[in-house]
């Protein structure tokens, strides 16, 4: 189900006497309209059903309401790029294949008119949605390039999808190279590193990427350059359980904020990306809204004028 957006969330505070620009997110944003010009969108995705499913903590359906809470009084440094909300996808009890393919259609409509969609999750089932309506709207002979930031691959196998089947669930759409980036070994079995070298993708240790950050954005570029498109899909369970506390899965070790930002930022700043989810903020589990945040810090970073 669609929900429409619903500005009263966009609020903050107003720099009164101050000259200069002194506007801030929420005094930026608008709704999204058929008439809107081309720029990021906002979208929602409510939901925990894949969570449920996979086992997981639930509580990351209220994520899309939270983060734009924390990013409203964010500054704004853009002029007159236009930042729209969309609004929400919202599962309804357990129909998540439903709310994915609205999510997918949505996804699409937003790049077929020039916009960047960023989807603020959920749990990382939003990654079907969204990886699903980058693949339908592009044509078949594109090569697609997918970054996945997080501590799991998401390549399990599942008599029905949840939060951690959406790149397998992806591959049976159509091909594309897969760099998973910040994968805890403890935290990913021998068949899924099997799995994705079958699957022809790669991967990056969050050890490795603690020790070396400079071989991680190496590596981002050089997708970038092999690909025609990109989808970079961001799971907060890959950032330290310090830094980000309410997640459905945290993370024992993780990697630096700094070294996820910067290597978004390279996706962000590329004309070939297409679309960009934050996925897994639970803030039923949050700690004083540390972790939504953080992902409106990023989400402010991603912002990109093309």
């Amino acid at each position: 189900m669609h929900k429409p957006a619903d500005l009263l969330v966009w609020r903050g505070r107003t720099d009164v006497g101050e000259s200069g620009d002194t506007r801030r997110v929420w005094q930026v944003i608008s709704a999204l309209e058929p008439a809107t010009p081309s720029g990021t969108v906002l979208l929602g995705f409510c939901s925990d059903e894949g969570v449920r499913r996979n086992q997981g903590r639930e509580g990351a359906a209220d994520a899309p309401q939270e983060i734009r809470r924390a990013l409203a009084g964010m500054a704004w440094h853009h002029g007159s790029h236009v930042l729209a909300d969309a609004g929400d996808i919202v599962c309804q009890g357990t129909q998540l294949e439903q709310a994915q393919h609205e999510l997918a259609g949505m996804v699409k409509r937003l790049i077929s008119v020039g916009h960047l969609p960023i989807v603020l999750g959920g749990g990382h089932e939003v990654a079907f949605g969204t990886g699903s309506g980058v693949f339908e709207g592009l044509d078949a002979s594109r090569k697609v390039g997918i970054i996945n930031i997080d501590a799991h691959f998401d390549v399990r196998q599942a008599p029905a999808r949840n939060s951690g089947t959406p790149f397998l669930d992806l591959s049976k759409i159509g091909p594309f190279e897969y760099l998973c980036i910040g994968v805890a070994r403890s935290g990913n079995t021998a068949a899924l590193f099997e799995r994705v070298k079958l699957m022809g993708g790669s991967w990056i240790l969050d050890e490795e990427v603690r020790r070396d950050p400079s071989a991680a954005l190496a590596a981002v570029q050089a997708l970038i350059g092999r690909c025609d498109d990109l989808y970079l899909s961001i799971d907060m369970d890959v950032l330290p359980s310090a830094d980000a506390p309410g997640v459905s899965a945290p993370a024992t070790l993780g990697i630096a904020t700094e070294t996820l930002l910067v290597m978004a930022q390279e996706a962000a700043q590329s004309a070939k990306l297409l679309a960009i989810d934050i996925a897994e903020v639970n803030p039923r589990h949050d700690i004083d809204s540390r972790t939504a945040r953080l992902a409106a810090r990023i989400v402010h970073a991603l912002i990109h004028v093309r």
